[in-house]
């Protein structure tokens, strides 16, 4: 490895390449032992009862400390999320969680940790999937119903602080995709929420011009019972598959085109990583 180490870091962030700022933090060479040599006193600055932040995430990874470092991005990652930051950079953050723990297991507690990480990322993907189909130029209805579907069945890994945002997005994707049915079904979950009949109102003005109903569109085979389900679908009605989807497109996959991470176990269309190096869900490199 390169001895420039704080050179490297840095390239590793600006590239937000987080499983390899994992690894560099905790390489052998470089970790708590080599650190503490030249900084004696890291013991008495970081205190990791202080409020989490990007800076004293940081320090902890270089003196070396990988579990606090885990558990403080998981923390700080929780924390944004409460605050309804940018579920990109939530998602980060629980995926750097999650490499840590996967890079400093002993035990079966630390695979579940990384696992609960690995999941609260995937959710905040599929948020910040959908809200990117829901204000897409041109807007592509399918794309963007595929991506509402997927956030729906995550909603219980996102804080629920996020819960508003998540059911405002899918509204919005249903009005613009004339899914009427769908639509219905977030203004019910947004009038729970509502405290000012905000919601209310609007889903009157709404519904007084439009039926409930979605529009047929595009129809698959669903692999194991052969019956026609919305391209759109994340599992069928009539057998009760559930269906992974793509990280990439959110499209529902069958066993025969679908690819798992080796990290994060999230799925994609093999089609579509064949101009990616790493997984679309956790970033970690294709094997």
């Amino acid at each position: 490895m390169c001895d420039n180490v704080e050179g490297l870091r840095k390239c590793y962030m600006a590239l937000e390449d987080n499983e390899a700022l994992a690894k560099l933090a905790g390489s052998p060479r470089h970790g708590k032992e080599s650190f503490a040599k030249s900084n004696p006193a890291v013991d008495e600055i970081i205190d990791v009862d202080q409020t989490p932040s990007v800076q004293l995430l940081m320090q902890l990874k270089e003196s070396g400390r990988m579990l606090q470092t885990a558990a403080m991005a998981y923390q700080l990652a929780t924390m944004e999320a409460s605050q309804k930051a940018s579920p990109i950079r939530i998602k980060k953050l629980y995926i750097l969680a999650a490499h840590i723990y996967n890079q400093s297991s002993v035990d079966g507690a630390k695979n579940r940790e990384a696992a609960r990480c690995y999941r609260l990322g995937a959710a905040q993907h599929w948020l910040a999937l959908a809200m990117a189909r829901a204000y897409a130029q041109p807007f592509r209805a399918e794309a963007a119903l595929r991506a509402a579907a997927r956030l729906m069945t995550v909603i219980d890994d996102l804080h629920s602080a996020q819960h508003e945002q998540v059911w405002c997005t899918v509204a919005l994707i249903a009005i613009e995709a004339r899914a009427f049915s769908l639509c219905s079904k977030a203004f019910i979950k947004l009038e729970a929420l509502d405290v000012d009949n905000q919601y209310e109102n609007l889903a009157v003005e709404v519904f007084t011009r439009y039926k409930p109903r979605d529009p047929k569109g595009t129809k698959v085979n669903c692999p194991n019972c052969e019956t026609g389900i919305p391209d759109w679908a994340t599992s069928c009605d009539s057998c009760g598959s559930v269906f992974p989807g793509c990280a990439v497109t959110a499209r529902p996959l069958g066993e025969t085109v679908a690819w798992r991470c080796g990290q994060c176990r999230h799925h994609a269309a093999r089609h579509d990583l064949v101009l990616r190096h790493s997984c679309p869900m956790c970033h970690a490199a294709l094997a």
